[in-house]
Parts: C-alpha cells; sequence; structure tokens
C-alpha cells in the first residue's frame, strides 16, 4: 500500500514539474519571437565617402546602424557605397531626411531593392533643429 501511494506521489510530481517546464519553454519562446530589433547608431554628417567609411570602422565593434543624411549625397554615387561599406560591416543601414516628397518614395524603393534587409528604413525628423529651426 505505501509503496502504490508513494508511485502515485512521483507520478503526480512528475506531471507537474512537467507541466511547469513545458509552460515556461512555450512562454519564454513567445517572449523572444515578440521582440523587435533594437538599433543602437550613428549619424553621420559629413558629405565623403572616405569619411564615412572611416567613421564606420570607427563604430563597427558597438553599434549596429548607420544613418546617412540623404540631402548630403544627393546625385552622388557615394550614397550607394557608404551603404555597400556599413553592410559590409554588419551595419543596417537607413536615410535620414527632415522633408518627405516623391524623391524619398523613389529611394525608399531603390535602397529596399538594393540592399534588401540591411536596410532600416527612412529616419524621419528626429528633433526640431537645425534646418527646421
Amino acid at each position: 500500500m505505501k509503496q502504490t501511494k508513494m508511485c502515485i506521489v512521483i507520478v503526480v510530481l512528475l506531471l507537474l514539474v512537467g507541466s511547469i517546464v513545458a509552460t515556461s519553454c512555450v512562454t519564454l519562446n513567445k517572449v523572444k519571437e515578440e521582440q523587435k530589433p533594437f538599433y543602437i547608431g550613428v549619424t553621420y554628417c559629413g558629405n565623403s565617402f572616405q569619411e564615412a567609411k572611416e567613421l564606420i570602422d570607427k563604430v563597427k565593434d558597438y553599434t549596429n546602424i548607420f544613418i546617412v543624411p540623404y540631402h548630403a549625397f544627393q546625385g552622388t554615387d557615394d550614397i550607394d557605397e557608404i551603404g555597400a561599406y556599413a553592410i559590409a560591416s554588419n551595419l543596417k543601414f537607413a536615410f535620414s531626411s527632415s522633408s518627405t516628397g516623391a524623391i524619398y518614395s523613389k529611394l525608399f524603393g531603390d535602397a529596399k531593392e538594393k540592399l534588401g534587409e540591411n536596410f532600416a528604413g527612412l529616419y524621419y525628423q528626429d528633433e526640431l533643429g537645425g534646418e527646421n529651426a
């Protein structure tokens, strides 16, 4: 009789522990899946590929995104080179802008096509300052 009770207690405890472990695993996986990307990076405010490359080399070990103001490179190929170099350095890449318009819609589409998943998007009007003041 004692052995039967002991077996029942052990089975109940195993079921209880198993249920707790299974519930914890499902909950932790669900939380992990819901996490959104978190970016820490720099905005480059110069206007040359070489300077941007130097900045990328300097910050790539502790950042994960490189942001470039599109207006500084409008009409040049440097912005494509900077994007390619940032991505080759394992950084996401984004453009910043303080205005909107058709050019940015085209730019966004072109960048998404060229850079794929490494293009983080358009970083729009962070602070009211500079040219917005």
